[in-house]
């Protein structure tokens, strides 16, 4: 499979619509288009992929470096992609075939890790889970990439958390403050909703001299997480923006099932039998049970 290097960035992801997969994915604005050229046989079958659509990811540039700890990953080999649709037919040409960049660690890195300063921040609705993976960031920044204990920081009520100064400050982040708070609910940090602007937040993540924020929420999260990687690029730092997908909607774009997901729906189950037994005991009783989601609930 072929494909130029010509990145097209488009608008920032709108909500959920009639529009087609295809058109909704080039919208995102949280990827770039890579177009493949010319058609190639990829087994003796005679399966050909034609016009294959690359959601890449985007790339800093400028030096990198060893990965610190080598013998302890398998790393992805450059180019790797996964296909969206696994199941094709023989003898078939595909006229448009839609292919994600494979996730997963690099032998190369853009920042050293023990000069690097990361940021985690968590936005939107609660969501099962949340600790978890901002324990699991603090985790891997020290163990697996050597980010040295006082580096890591968490951001407090959302995007708020950079300018808002009635609220607290960051907070330093270390492996013994969260080894325990995968078993608390909410969100260590705190969250809200709102409070985006990219001109204060990156003069923030400046002054601050982050390298990396990790931007944890849904759909809104995410377009936010794009403009602040835009305005980075605008002013050439070399600051890297991470998208974690967070929704107990799960309808966020491209991931079959967000973290949360599932148990959310096991809780509504819940409030659903007990409506049921409420209702089923009354004369003509009616249970009526609301669930969120903007186009799911």
């Amino acid at each position: 499979i072929t494909s130029d290097k010509t990145m097209q960035n488009t608008e920032a992801p709108s909500s959920p619509t009639a529009e087609s997969y295809l058109s909704r994915m080039k919208k995102s604005g949280s990827f770039a288009v890579r177009q493949g050229a010319q058609p190639i046989p990829v087994n003796p079958t005679g399966l050909q992929l034609g016009h294959v659509q690359e959601m890449a990811i985007g790339q800093l540039e400028g030096e990198t470096f060893p990965h610190p700890k080598p013998d302890d990953h398998d790393f992805m080999e450059p180019g790797e992609i996964i296909l969206e649709n696994v199941i094709l037919k023989q003898e078939s040409q595909q006229e448009e075939t839609i292919a994600f960049t494979r996730a997963g660690p690099r032998e190369r890195v853009h920042f050293k890790g023990k000069d690097t300063r990361i940021a985690i921040v968590t936005c939107g609705g609660l969501c099962p889970g949340l600790n978890t993976v901002i324990q699991g960031i603090v985790m891997d920044a020290h163990l697996e990439y050597d980010v040295p204990v006082g580096n890591v920081f968490g951001i407090r009520g959302g995007f708020r958390g950079f300018t808002d100064p009635d609220l607290l400050p960051p907070v330093v982040l270390t492996p013994k403050m969260v080894e325990d708070i995968h078993n608390l609910g909410g969100t260590y940090l705190g969250s809200n909703r709102g409070g985006m602007d990219k001109e204060k937040i990156i003069d923030k993540m400046a002054e601050l001299k982050l390298d990396m924020l990790y931007c944890i929420g849904g759909d809104g999260t995410h377009a936010a997480a794009n403009l602040l990687a835009e305005e980075a690029n605008k002013r050439k730092l070399k600051i890297s923006v991470v998208g974690i997908p967070k929704t107990i909607d799960n309808d966020v774009l491209i991931i079959d099932r967000s973290f949360g997901f599932e148990t959310a729906v096991q809780e509504a189950v819940k409030a659903v039998k007990c409506a049921k037994v409420e209702a089923s005991a009354c004369l003509h009783g009616i249970g009526v049970v609301k669930v969120m989601g903007r186009s799911c609930g």
